[in-house]
């Protein structure tokens, strides 16, 4: 049975291969190969610290059915501490091999936005001017609608004075004519008249 925190460690170990595996194409192909053999390295040498753990379990329960029980633990000990030290080592190497890896990593990534920057400046004089000429654009647009509107106001009061002008005159014809009518009283006929 592995114990708990090794299937943790291991968990986590798996997840970093996953995502080296997910960050390579980031890395040039020497750096993949090194992140996947340091996560590798770091695998194997949690697998042989856990083996080494079953192993000194083991022994020290067969150590306890022998004559000379220090002696046999005190073996057990030193094959358990030299399997260790081996792992150790293994891991060490791994993890020098990620930081190189990782170290390529940032160093591409920075070039990367180094160069996006470089794009970005140079091509931002083309943006300003892009800018400036919406800009522009949206202030024509702006202005014709605004001159629109005002020559659409004055169709509109001329209209209105056009109308007010008719009214005026239609009014002032009715005056006219109501004037005319009371200076020019009709007659009546005079029927009754000899």
């Amino acid at each position: 049975m592995i114990p708990r925190p090794l299937l943790f460690f291991l968990g986590c170990a798996a997840f970093r291969l996953a995502l080296a595996a997910e960050d390579a194409p980031r890395l040039s192909p020497d750096g993949a190969a090194a992140l996947a053999q340091g996560l590798s390295l770091q695998q194997e040498a949690a697998r042989s610290r856990t083996e080494a753990d079953t192993r000194l379990t083991e022994e020290n329960a067969a150590c306890q059915h022998r004559f000379l029980v220090n002696g046999c633990i005190a073996d057990a000990k030193k094959r358990h501490l030299e399997t260790l030290r081996r792992a150790r080592e293994m891991e060490a190497e791994g993890r020098d091999l990620e930081y190189q890896a990782r170290t390529e990593e940032r160093a591409l990534k920075e070039a990367q936005r180094a160069s996006d920057a470089a794009a970005r400046t140079e091509a931002l004089p083309q943006q300003e001017a892009d800018v400036a000429a919406r800009r522009a654009a949206r202030a024509l647009q702006r202005d014709k609608r605004l001159a629109d509107k005002a020559a659409e106001a004055r169709t509109g009061e001329k209209r209105v004075a056009a109308r007010k002008t008719a009214y005026a005159k239609k009014q002032a014809l009715h005056e006219k004519k109501l004037k005319k009518a009371a200076q020019n009283p009709r007659k009546k006929p005079d029927i009754l008249a000899p």
